[in-house]
């Protein structure tokens, strides 16, 4: 059966299986414009959601896309605070297997971040001076900071990459004892 109201005024509360028409009076009406599949809805005014063409989400892949190229931007509203990104295995929330990268207000460093706990710091690098920590989350006193605490791995490898081999070159340096060993191409020490 259909009712059919002209005219009515009602105070309370009306329910009904569906409704036809727009709203009007003292409601305000909301429009979707440039709505599409997977786009991301943001509000363009009090009364109109805008479908981003440049912004979708299919449930599992987001997409930024801007042809001056797009920003991913992740702010805090404190000095103190961390911006994170992180990549990792495991259920939402979780620091294990993974790795990223965060921007730190407290210390003013930007650390890359890799391991089985995604929050181990790999790379620092400072926002002041620029300087590089790898396995050092406080570099000081060069440009680029190596920090090792074992000795089992050469401490920086420069090497070409070559089928041959009076191309192919191969040469670390290893920290050890208060000495500075030199390799070429293998684990015999040179100097």
């Amino acid at each position: 059966a259909t009712l059919v109201l002209t005219n009515a005024n009602s105070t309370g509360v009306i329910t009904a299986t569906s409704f036809v028409g727009n709203l009007t009076g003292t409601a305000s009406q909301v429009t979707i414009a440039n709505g599409a599949d997977n786009r991301v809805l943001t509000a363009a005014s009090a009364n109109t959601i805008n479908g981003e063409s440049g912004f979708t989400f299919n449930g599992s892949l987001a997409s930024i896309i801007n042809s001056s190229g797009p920003t991913l931007e992740l702010t805090t509203n404190t000095n103190s605070a961390d911006a994170s990104l992180r990549l990792h295995e495991g259920t939402t929330g979780s620091t294990t297997n993974g790795g990223g990268m965060f921007y730190s207000g407290a210390d003013n460093k930007l650390h890359i971040t890799c391991g089985t706990n995604l929050t181990t710091k790999r790379i620092t690098i400072t926002r002041d001076v620029g300087l590089i920590g790898i396995n050092t989350d406080a570099p000081s006193s060069a440009w680029l900071d190596i920090a090792a605490d074992i000795g089992t791995y050469d401490h920086l490898r420069l090497r070409r990459i070559s089928s041959d081999s009076n191309i192919a070159s191969n040469w670390s340096f290893k920290p050890y004892g208060g000495h500075l060993y030199f390799r070429e191409g293998g684990s015999t020490d040179k100097i």
